[in-house]
This record gives C-alpha cells, structure tokens and sequence, in this order.
C-alpha cells in the first residue's frame, strides 16, 4: 500500500510539472478524418489507456485505445488517469494493479502525437497506413487522392459517351465533388475530369470497397438523365471489367437502383437508419458515414466492458454499409 501510494505521488508530481510548463509539440499527423471526440479538428494521434475499477470484493482493470486530436486525447487520458486514482485502490488487486495503470496511462496526459499507436488502429480499423490518410497541401491524402483519379477516368469514360456537354458529364463533376467532401472546388472537379478521363484505369492499389464505389459512380453517371444507352451500359461494362468485376455486375447495380428509387427496400431503409443517411444519399455521402461510424465505434477505441458492445456495433455498420452498398445510387 505505501510502495503503491508513494508511485503515485511521484507520477503526479511529473505530472503537475508537465502540466504547467508542457507545450504542444507540432504535429506531421493530420489524417482525412475528424476528430471523433469534437468533431472538428482532424485525427492527430493515439494513446493507449489503461483502466482500473474497484469496489471491496470486485475489480475491473483493462486498456483502451483513445483517438483523436492532441487536445481531446490528452483531457480523455488526464480524464482516465484521475478516475483510476480515485476509483481503483478498493480492493486487494487493484491495490497491485492502480500504480501500473497510472504509471502506464501517465504518459499519454503529455500533449504530442503517438504515431505507431495510430497507425495499429488504422491498419486494425481499415488496414491503412497514416501515410495513406495523412492530408497534403490540397487538402487529400495520398490514397484518396489516387482514388480520385481513378474515379475520373472511370465515370469519364461512361460521361464521355454523350459528351462533355451532357447532363452525365455534369453529373460525373458533380460525384467527383461530393467524393471529396467539398474539398474540390468546381474548377478542380473539372479540371481532374479532363486530365484523367481518357487515362488507363489502374485498380491495383484499391480494395474491393474502393472499386465497388467507383463502380457505383459510374453507373449513377451513366443514369444521370434517367436513360442509359447501349452505349453507356457497353462504356459501363468495360469500366466493370478494368476494376476487375463481372461486366453483369452492372446490370445487379441498374437492377438495385431501380429498387432504391422505388423506396420499397425495407432492409436499405434500416440501413439507411444506422448510418444515418438520407434515403436519397449518394454512394459518396453513405461511404463518408460508415468511414465516421466505422472509426467512432471500432473495438480498439471501446473501454474493457463495452469492448463487446462495441464489436456488435461494428458488425452492425459493416452489415448496413454492405446493404446500402449493394443499393446505393
């Protein structure tokens, strides 16, 4: 009891000298998504929490990954740091286990980024890297930059069928933009459109959820006038094939938006609920709301006795991203 009393003295001691003469330390991390804690600043970093939870005969102890940006992962850590010492010297174990959770969990109160911590939960999460996600100057990062380049030459290709004057090469403009959030403008879209259209498209740096997105675009493009021609449906099946599906996919994607437009899905209407999408939402705006939910929710972030709830969760997401997926225009 006194060794245990006596460590964490010293580790709030540290921890009041940090606290008052600490600076942020710069960061190089500032990934494509926000913060899920305020919703406002991008993902910075990841620190690993460890918790302690005791009351007489009973004790919970287990770590948790936190995410988010400097500011709010360091008040969640200092947040987990004062409840163990408060709530986990009730008992014979969490007598043992209090000074390591502290010593364990104290260093994640100094404001700076942990990188390899928040490349395990990217890869575990979406099996990236922080490279991947990381934002340049533009705005993108490096893999949903390459996405949008082979999105423009695939819906290009279908859009160019009737020309660059038609309502599909508007429509492919238009998916581009809300692809990326709004981070292009109209002179971007267009110029991306134009640079790329005609080029090879190169599938061999996307996964499957990638390519079916495209895919997706492509077909809503082609149907932007609410008619697609033979050749829009011929253009659509090479795009199929060059992203490596079955060029009858295209039909099963006609077939489904056909559905969506009816609004006679009863299991995309609870899909579009978990998400929380609107039932006219296009593919780019649902695949944005499972990437939020998806990250928000992902075991890695949960405490030790939500972890179970969490993986229901997460399965839950997955389930209606597949189904919207499958539907979405």
């Amino acid at each position: 009891m006194v060794a245990g009393m006596t460590i964490t003295l010293v580790v709030l001691a540290a921890l009041t000298l940090v606290y008052f003469l600490q600076r942020t330390e710069p960061t190089g991390t500032n990934l494509m998504i926000d913060c899920p804690e305020c919703q406002f600043a991008p993902i910075q970093t990841a620190r690993r929490l460890w918790v302690v939870r005791s009351f007489i005969l009973s004790t919970r102890y287990g770590d948790y990954t936190a995410v988010g940006c400097i500011e709010c992962v360091t008040k969640v850590a200092r947040r987990e740091l004062f409840a163990d010492l408060a709530l986990g010297w009730w008992s014979a174990p969490g007598l043992l286990l209090t000074p390591y959770a502290l010593l364990r969990t104290a260093p994640a109160c100094i404001r700076r980024e942990n990188r390899r911590e928040l490349e395990k939960v990217l890869q575990a999460a979406f099996q990236v890297s922080v490279d991947d996600l990381n934002v340049g100057a533009d705005g993108l990062s490096n893999s949903f930059r390459l996405m949008l380049r082979t999105v423009a030459a695939a819906i290009g290709k279908v859009a160019a069928v009737d020309g660059r004057s038609g309502d599909e090469w508007s429509a492919a403009i238009a998916a581009l933009r809300d692809l990326s959030d709004g981070k292009l403008g109209l002179p971007e879209a267009e110029a991306l459109l134009d640079q790329n259209w005609n080029r090879r498209i190169d599938p061999s740096e996307l996964d499957r959820e990638q390519r079916l997105v495209i895919l997706h675009i492509a077909v809503a493009v082609a149907d932007a006038d609410d008619a697609v021609s033979p050749d829009e449906m011929l253009a659509l099946r090479r795009v199929s094939m060059a992203l490596g599906f079955d060029a009858r996919l295209v039909d099963s994607l006609l077939v489904a938006s056909e559905v969506n437009g009816s609004g006679e899905d009863a299991e995309r209407r609870d899909a579009e609920n978990r998400l929380g999408v609107e039932p006219n939402a296009t593919i780019g705006e649902v695949r944005s709301a499972w990437k939020r939910l998806a990250f928000a929710n992902h075991p890695d972030r949960a405490t030790p006795e939500d972890r179970a709830a969490a993986h229901q969760k997460m399965v839950e997401i997955n389930d209606a991203y597949e189904v919207l997926l499958g539907s979405s225009r």
